[in-house]
Formats: structure tokens, C-alpha cells, sequence
């Protein structure tokens, strides 16, 4: 059990110290994870994907892109959000793809909370908890990749116990749901939007880790 923490806190320190040296990277060139993912584009379409072709890394396990929705959908003071998808081992050749979670991002483009959403949200297989848990685990930027990967990869690897609390929470959610209506049924529930979330304070988590 002690190797087991050690090692977790390990990885958590190595993610720590990846995303703070990109957080420097972007300062320097006066950016951040939002403009990075806009790219050139100079005024943002609610709805619109971002970049127009999604975010491909973890030799191609793993996808994300950025969108907004009109400000009485959005929760106050966020811009945006990432969804994050990882492909599902169980439809390998096809294109199936499990919703990890949402990262939400401020008006400053500075990570604000982690979201789960319903499955009608964004569509694929559903993911359970320990499958998802265990591809964060195997999660590595490969070189040469974009600092906007290499950020959101750091960015995931540094919240993966957060992240197992969020799937639990989510995972409660459904449950409870499910005393009134079966799985499937409450899956596809419009009404049914977010299912859990957790707020993030990224500069007392880079103190804890870096600092401690």
C-alpha cells in the first residue's frame, strides 16, 4: 500500500512540475490554454469546435476540444470547456469514444472546475469508473507534442485523484436517478445535464506539490 501512494504521489509531483514549466512557457509568450487552442481564430462561435478538427494525443487514445455555450447555459465566470475522451478498448477499429470528463475554463483562461456530464451530452459509450482510472494512469504526452497537450495532459495526470472523486460522484448521481427510471432511459434524460462537479484552486495544488 505504501509503494502503491508513493508511487501516486510521484506521478503527481512529476505532473506538477510539467505543468508549472508549461504555465511558464505560455507566460512567456503571453498565452494560455485558451488562446492556445483558438489558435488564430479572433472571435469565438458559441458552439463551435475548437480547433475545427479535435485535439489527437497519447498515440491517437486520447481527444479533446473547446467549446462555449450562450451565458445563460454556462456557469458564471466560465469562457469555455474542454471535453476530454479516451477511445473505448471494448470498439477498437471503431469510432467510439468515452467521455473522461469537462475543464472548465475562467475569462482569464485559467482552469476553473472539473464537470461530468450526462451521456447524451456527448454521445459514446459509457465510461466506468476504473477503466477510466486506469487509462489516466497510462497517460504520457509523447514528444514533440503541443504545449496545449503537454498542459492538458499535466493537467489531467495532476487531478487523477480529483478526477476518481468526480466519477464517483457522477456514478452516485446515476444511481440515485436510476431508483425512478432504468439506465438507458436516464442516460438519454435532457433534463439531465451535469452530474457532478469539483471546483479547482490551481495555484494552491502547484504550492502543495511543489512546495511540500
Amino acid at each position: 500500500m505504501t509503494f502503491v501512494a508513493d508511487e501516486a504521489s510521484k506521478a503527481a509531483m512529476c505532473a506538477a512540475r510539467s505543468l508549472f514549466d508549461c504555465l511558464q512557457r505560455m507566460g512567456d509568450q503571453a498565452s494560455n490554454a485558451v488562446l492556445e487552442v483558438l489558435g488564430d481564430s479572433r472571435e469565438m462561435v458559441q458552439e463551435r469546435r475548437y480547433p475545427r478538427s479535435p485535439l489527437v494525443f497519447a498515440d491517437g487514445r486520447w481527444r479533446a476540444y473547446y467549446h462555449s455555450h450562450a451565458l445563460a447555459a454556462a456557469a458564471p465566470r466560465e469562457h469555455g470547456h474542454f471535453h476530454i475522451f479516451v477511445a473505448d478498448r471494448a470498439d477498437e477499429g471503431r469510432d467510439a469514444w468515452t467521455h473522461l470528463a469537462a475543464l472548465a475554463m475562467d475569462l482569464e483562461g485559467q482552469p476553473l472546475r472539473w464537470f461530468a456530464t450526462n451521456r447524451w451530452v456527448t454521445s459514446g459509450p459509457w465510461g466506468h469508473r476504473h477503466a477510466l482510472l486506469a487509462e489516466i494512469d497510462c497517460l504520457q504526452a509523447g514528444a514533440g507534442e503541443p504545449l496545449l497537450v503537454q498542459w492538458l495532459v499535466a493537467m489531467i495526470r495532476l487531478y487523477r485523484d480529483d478526477l476518481a472523486v468526480l466519477l464517483d460522484a457522477r456514478d452516485d448521481r446515476l444511481s440515485k436517478a436510476m431508483h425512478n427510471a432504468p439506465m438507458e432511459q436516464v442516460l438519454g434524460d435532457r433534463g439531465l445535464y451535469e452530474l457532478a462537479d469539483i471546483p479547482i484552486d490551481l495555484l494552491h495544488r502547484l504550492q502543495r506539490r511543489l512546495l511540500s
